[in-house]
């Protein structure tokens, strides 16, 4: 009867006369409880009412809408549903209305604060009813004008009801009711109001993901911005119900045990700039993201009164470094304003006693500790780049007296460490291909300029060298972008440079000069120095591999003798260092395709190009510039100087012993982790290793079948947060891996059914959903910038880009080598080729009608992640309408209820993919289990598609 608008028509009927009848009333009262009249049809009528001279008639609008206040829903279509919501939102407008003419006519009647009364107990029986709160939440996007004008009013009258209530004009229980009113109003906006994530999962160890994702920003993406690291940590905090403080707190402990395992190794600067240097920045970012209400300055001083608490992890960091790195670390924070002076003397004091007992090193150290080095380096950094952007054409000995001073001792790490942790290594850069590019040949020089020349060309390349081994050769490889020709150094890297283990293919590189090769091979074999006058150094960094090629054929024929060869490298090393880094990169690509036995002769002329020689006197700097060279070849030569035959990197083959199978060597890793609670630097290593041997799906694989051993919640959820870390590798792969492969054949297999029975198939879902989450915010950041990728992790299996790893032999064919490696490392059973994880789900069609409000939101389904999350949200709802229910229908619910867990922005990111058709089965298959503030978290309000989907599910919400 809705369209004939008889709730509009008995309410003018029944305020004719001068007082409301209550005959009439009751018509309507019958009219709703027999759903003759709907209630967003009452309740828009009532809306209509605004006779504010007529108190006696508000009042009776009032108790009747209080009667229903509790009960107001809709079992109607969608469009109805979504009506309903409207109606609710301009309802409360109706109540606020009522509640500022009561509040202007208070003095002139004691009707009106009757009126106040019954507006706060209405009022407080639709914000206090769940699905009436989520209702209105769907309404706001609705009816988001009249949201608006309800904010407007709120706001005015807050104070109002306030000084009122102080003034004792009404009663104070009336200002407490509408206070609490406004304040639930305030929350439901924003959502802040809804369900919270699940019970903690424990604070006192050391989050897995916070120790890995650390170990990866410090080691791996020292250059990049902190912007994803944030991110990630807020959304760890989040899902683990980690209080702020002690986020802080195990953010610095990650940090501590970082230092104390990098000591005297590659990454100690690494992990010394990181520590000193990007925390401050980190914990700047974080404080924006104060909660309302609290000090973040606060809560950074709780959080190192937390980390005061470990005290013996503090003094061995202490001991390793030869300085109090509390003390340098509370002072950097101090410098940003993220400790006020006094607290940072309250902990500084506290530490001071602590250390009152602490043996340190007896002997005076040689140098001064790397924090304070570091410290020191950062405004050197910004001196030094200032200094190279200077005219040195004319005088290459100024620039030649600037780049040996930085060559000296520890320097230059130091210097290219503070650079990328400060996002200056970038500009560095670029300066030194300047001074690479200018040195590479001249028109006409004297010996002395061209002596310096030389010097400088090589000192320019093992710095780039250095810094494309340690930091990424995106770093090198951007300088030019728009600026035309590409720098030579530039082209080499792109052509010749292995990195990360990967090598080049030699048909990739340039095609050799005989004339030069032959000059290069009588120069260097006649033991003369190689001519530096108007010598094109870019020609002989080119052909110096072909030169050591006819070498190696001729050693191989038998022409020449090992003393004759290690002769030759001897000169080759003597004078210009640029040059074994350019044979030692050759040979790598090289021996590629090599066995074992062919192998031998090149692997003995890797090891000559590192062993050290007395260098030319008259070649400034050279001892530096050979300490940079060894450290740049055993960089990219990797595995191939640890063992002469093996497919295996170094960590893995440390692992397996020569026997262990690649599931072995990942049980041994997690169960290590399983017992000290988190994942050490060596069990990082070792599962980054057997993740580019094995691939994603067999790493989440064995991942999943480590969690499944378990029994007790306990131990099910600390081996989720060890494989959660563990996939913070590389997420988005493991995400795609995980929904794509070992979840349906868990759940398609009915053997394997049983093995989803909660609490292990909660755990399962709570890992694959915030695996997703996190892959998603991967994904986000890279798009912002501009698709290229955050991360220098290791190439994948799926990653052939021309590339293969060095220490991989046989027939050359890259496609069949990620395979081969897996069937190596699997175990007998060979469980990645289980027949069940090559699932074809149902195919999805773009042209039909929208199912799903990814399709309305345009989303790209060729990405690996939205497409594997659509065929498995198509396996979800066949599983829902089966019928049968059991362990797999309850993993479904399990996962839907964890994607709402994780907030509203990863919620909709993955609920998206959802089909329409979903929902009313997954309610009616969990009643109970979702609140209707849940149900709402299930798609995108914004979508008026959406909130029809939603608004009919929360009408339709019964409660056991």
């Amino acid at each position: 009867m809705d369209q004939y608008q008889l709730a509009e028509c008995i309410l003018q009927q029944a305020f004719v006369g001068p007082t409301p009848n209550t005959l009439v009333l009751s018509y309507l009262r019958h009219a709703l409880s027999s759903q003759v009249v709907s209630y967003g049809a009452f309740l828009n009528a009532l809306t209509k009412y605004e006779d504010v001279t007529r108190p006696l008639c508000t009042r009776t609008l009032l108790d009747l809408l209080n009667c229903y206040a509790a009960h107001v829903s809709c079992l109607g279509t969608p469009d109805s549903c979504l009506l309903l919501c409207k109606s609710l939102v301009l309802t409360v407008l109706w109540l606020l209305r009522c509640v500022s003419q009561a509040v202007e006519k208070l003095k002139e009647s004691t009707e009106y604060a009757d009126i106040l009364r019954v507006t706060g107990e209405v009022l407080g029986k639709l914000l206090g009813n769940g699905q009436t709160r989520a209702l209105l939440y769907v309404g706001r996007m609705e009816e988001a004008a009249g949201w608006g004008k309800l904010e407007q009013l709120q706001a005015t009258l807050h104070d109002s009801i306030q000084n009122l209530g102080q003034s004792g004009l009404i009663v104070r229980d009336t200002a407490n009711s509408l206070q609490q009113a406004f304040y639930q109003l305030q929350q439901l906006p924003h959502g802040k109001a809804l369900s919270p994530p699940g019970q903690s999962h424990g604070h006192g160890a050391l989050n897995s993901s916070i120790a890995v994702l650390s170990f990866i920003e410090a080691t791996l993406n020292t250059t990049s911005d902190t912007q994803l690291f944030v991110e990630l940590l807020l959304l760890i905090e989040r899902l683990n119900k980690i209080p702020r403080p002690r986020l802080y707190a195990q953010v610095c402990q990650a940090c501590f045990m970082g230092l104390i395992d990098s000591a005297e190794t590659n990454d100690e600067l690494k992990w010394t700039a990181f520590t000193f240097l990007k925390i401050p920045q980190i914990f700047q970012r974080l404080k924006t993201f104060t909660q309302e209400g609290k000090d973040g300055r606060e809560e950074i001083y709780q959080g190192f009164e937390l980390l005061l608490r470990l005290q013996p992890l503090i003094d061995k960091a202490d001991v390793k470094n030869n300085c109090d790195i509390m003390a340098q670390l509370l002072q950097e924070c101090a410098k940003k304003d993220l400790l006020a002076d006094a607290q940072t003397k309250k902990l500084l004091d506290k530490r001071a006693i602590d250390r009152k007992n602490l043996k340190t090193k007896q002997d005076p150290p040689p140098s001064q500790p790397n924090p304070t080095l570091i410290l020191r380096a950062e405004p050197t950094v910004t001196n030094i780049i200032k200094t190279m952007e200077a005219d040195y054409s004319k005088n290459q000995d100024m620039i030649l007296g600037v780049l040996g001073h930085m060559m000296s001792g520890k320097s230059f790490e130091l210097i290219t460490a503070a650079a990328a942790t400060t996002g200056k290594l970038h500009m560095f850069a670029s300066r030194l291909i300047k001074f690479n590019e200018f040195a590479k040949h001249s028109s006409g020089e004297g010996s002395k300029v061209s002596l310096s020349r030389a010097v400088l060309f090589d000192i320019s390349f093992l710095m780039l060298g250095y810094i494309c081994v340690m930091y990424g050769t995106e770093i090198v490889c951007t300088t030019s972008a728009g600026a035309g020709n590409e720098p030579f150094f530039e082209t080499w890297v792109g052509q010749c440079l292995p990195i990360d283990q990967k090598c080049r293919p030699v048909e990739n590189m340039a095609h050799p000069d005989p004339a030069r090769v032959e000059s290069l091979l009588t120069q260097i074999n006649s033991g003369q120095e190689i001519k530096t006058s108007l010598q094109r150094w870019q020609d002989v960094c080119t052909n110096i591999p072909f030169a050591i090629q006819e070498i190696l054929t001729a050693w191989e024929n038998g022409a020449l003798s090992a003393d004759a060869v290690q002769k030759f490298c001897d000169n080759i090393k003597r004078h210009m260092c640029c040059l074994p880094v350019c044979i030692a990169a050759w040979l790598c690509s090289y021996m590629q395709g090599l066995t074992a036995p062919e192998r031998e002769k090149p692997l003995k002329l890797l090891k000559h190009m590192l062993s050290p020689i007395q260098g030319d006197p008259t070649m400034n700097q050279y001892n530096e510039r050979s300490s940079l060279m060894i450290h740049i070849i055993k960089k990219i030569s990797g595995d191939l100087l640890s063992a002469k035959s093996s497919r295996l990197s170094g960590e893995a083959r440390e692992g397996m012993g020569g026997a262990e199978t690649g599931r072995q060597v990942y049980t041994g890793v997690f169960s290590r982790a399983m017992q000290q609670g988190w994942v050490d630097g060596r069990g990082i290593c070792s599962a980054d290793n057997m993740l580019s041997i094995g691939g994603a799906p067999w790493f989440c694989h064995c991942a999943v079948k480590e969690i499944l051993k378990c029994s007790r919640r306990e131990d099910l959820i600390q081996s989720v947060n060890v494989a959660l870390a563990l996939f913070q590798l590389d997420s988005e792969p493991a995400a795609v891996a995980l929904l794509s492969h070992v979840l349906p054949a868990l759940l398609l297999d009915p053997s394997k059914r049983e093995l989803l029975c909660n609490p292990r198939g909660a755990a399962l879902a709570r890992l694959a959903v915030q695996c997703t989450a996190m892959a998603f915010l991967t994904q986000a950041n890279d798009r912002r910038r501009n698709g290229k990728s955050r991360s220098r992790k290791r190439g994948r299996e799926t990653d052939r880009e021309y590339v293969v790893s060095p220490a991989s032999s046989g027939s050359g064919k890259e496609d069949e080598r990620p395979s081969k490696l897996r069937i190596l490392l699997s175990a007998p059973e060979n469980e990645a080729q289980n027949p069940a994880m090559q699932v074809n789900l149902p195919s999805y069609s773009s042209n039909e009608a929208p199912k799903l409000a990814a399709q309305i939101s345009n989303v790209n389904f060729k990405e690996p992640l939205n497409h594997a999350l659509v065929r498995l949200f198509q396996l979800f709802q066949d599983v829902l309408t089966d019928s049968s229910v059991g362990p797999h229908t309850a993993f479904v619910v399990s996962f839907v209820q964890e994607s709402v867990r994780t907030g509203e922005q990863a919620s909709k990111a993955i609920l998206q993919f959802m089909p329409f058709s979903m929902l009313p089965a997954l309610l009616q298959c969990s009643s109970g289990v979702f609140s209707p503030e849940d149900i709402t978290l299930m798609g995108d309000l914004t979508l008026p598609m959406v909130r029809k989907v939603i608004a009919k599910a929360v009408c339709y919400y019964r409660p056991i």
